[in-house]
């Protein structure tokens, strides 16, 4: 995965690129470098914005496995429990039929 302080030095170096080296060669009228500048820039930012998707991609990915993995712990945590939950509401309903001698303590 790509770490923050790439993109971050990515987006300084377009800006860089894109605005202050572009304009000043075009002011010295080297427009050949001004001409390879402008396509460094461009190439700097569609990277940057590839590695972004990319980085977005791979975290919602980790996200929707975490979901997943949470919910069949639930799932299965609900089935080891299902057994106990019968057994209690059963005894319930049960000792509510018997007389109250035998359900008082």
């Amino acid at each position: 995965m790509t770490p923050d302080w790439l993109f971050q030095v990515m987006w300084y170096g377009a800006g860089v690129g894109g605005t202050g080296a572009l304009w000043y060669l075009l002011s010295q009228r080297k427009y050949h470098a001004a001409v390879w500048t402008g396509f460094a820039t461009v190439v700097v930012v569609l990277l940057a914005v590839a590695l972004y998707i990319q980085k977005d991609f791979l975290l919602s990915q980790r996200y929707y496995y975490a979901e997943v993995w949470e919910a069949s712990l639930l799932f299965l945590s609900s089935c080891l429990l299902l057994p106990y939950i019968f057994e209690t509401i059963s005894y319930e309903a049960s000792s509510k039929h018997l007389p109250p001698s035998l359900t008082q303590h």
